[in-house]
């Protein structure tokens, strides 16, 4: 029973995945934008395949939340998206944020640099 117990210990106290916002609410300053939905592996647009789905709802809210933080007319805004870690979703998040902005009608440029 102390073996399981202590192997359960051990690999929560070691875990350092992000669960849940409160985590980062905890634990930085940094204001939290939004919560992507989880999507379907097909869909390469979510804003143009599937308009209706959570997940293209999520990147309206994004936007929407992004453009209270952009001033307007500034002319000068960049949006980067990073992560340390490979194939997180950052070519499908900004893929999907871009189309949600251009329809929008901001000036969207996307700059994939892998």
């Amino acid at each position: 029973l102390v073996i399981p117990l202590s192997f359960v210990i051990l690999s929560d106290f070691l875990n350092s995945k992000i669960t849940s916002k409160e985590i980062i609410q905890r634990n930085t300053d940094v204001p939290l934008l939004a919560i992507l939905a989880k999507g379907k592996k097909s869909a390469k647009l979510a804003l143009v395949d599937e308009p209706k789905s959570l997940m293209a709802e999520s990147f309206r809210n994004l936007k929407i939340k992004l453009a209270n933080l952009i001033p307007p007319h500034s002319g000068k805004n960049i949006i980067g998206i990073t992560s340390t870690v490979n194939d997180e979703g950052k070519s499908y998040c900004s893929a999907n944020l871009g189309v949600a902005l251009a329809v929008s009608n901001y000036k969207t440029l996307l700059i994939c640099a892998d």
